[in-house]
C-alpha cells in the first residue's frame, strides 16, 4: 500500500492581491518540487471566493483552483498574501471564512499585509506577529518589530 506523502499548500486569492506575494512563495514550493521525489512533492492550490477571476493589484486576472468553501480537510500550510485588497477593502466572506480555515490547517502564515485579513476574525490574537510597527492596529495582535 502506497501512502500519499504529498503536502498541500493552499494560497488564498482576493481582489487587489499583490501577485508577488502569491507567486513568490508558490514558486519557492514549485522549485522545491523539482528536487523532491514525486511522492513527496508539494500539492499547490489557490482558493478564492466564488468562481470569478480575481484581479491582482497590477490588473492581471487569476483564476483560483478552488472556491474558499472547497478547502481540502488536510491542508498542511494555508497562506494569506497581502496587497491593497488586504487593508483597503473589506472582504467579509474571506474574514468569516479565515478563522475556521486557519484552525483546520496544520500551519498557516500571512505574507506581508495579509496579516490584516487575520485580524478581524481574531486569528492575529493567537500569536505574536513579526512585522513593521505600523501593524500595531491589527485587532488583538501582539506585534514585534523583529529586533531583540
Amino acid at each position: 500500500m502506497q501512502v500519499n506523502a504529498h503536502r498541500t499548500v493552499a494560497m488564498v486569492l482576493f481582489n487587489d492581491v499583490l501577485l508577488l506575494d502569491v507567486t513568490g512563495p508558490m514558486d519557492a514550493f514549485a522549485i522545491a518540487n523539482r528536487f523532491l521525489p514525486a511522492e513527496r512533492q508539494y500539492r499547490l492550490l489557490t482558493l478564492a471566493e466564488g468562481q470569478a477571476a480575481v484581479r491582482g493589484s497590477c490588473g492581471l486576472k487569476v483564476v483560483a483552483d478552488l472556491r474558499l468553501e472547497d478547502l481540502p480537510d488536510a491542508v498542511d500550510l494555508l497562506l494569506v498574501p497581502g496587497g491593497p485588497g488586504a487593508y483597503d477593502i473589506a472582504v467579509p466572506a474571506l474574514e468569516r471564512w479565515l478563522p475556521q480555515a486557519v484552525r483546520s490547517a496544520k500551519r498557516f502564515g500571512a505574507i506581508c499585509t495579509g496579516v490584516f485579513l487575520l485580524g478581524p476574525g481574531g486569528v492575529a490574537g493567537w500569536l505574536p506577529l513579526h512585522h513593521p510597527l505600523e501593524l500595531r492596529g491589527a485587532p488583538g495582535a501582539g506585534v514585534s518589530s523583529g529586533q531583540g
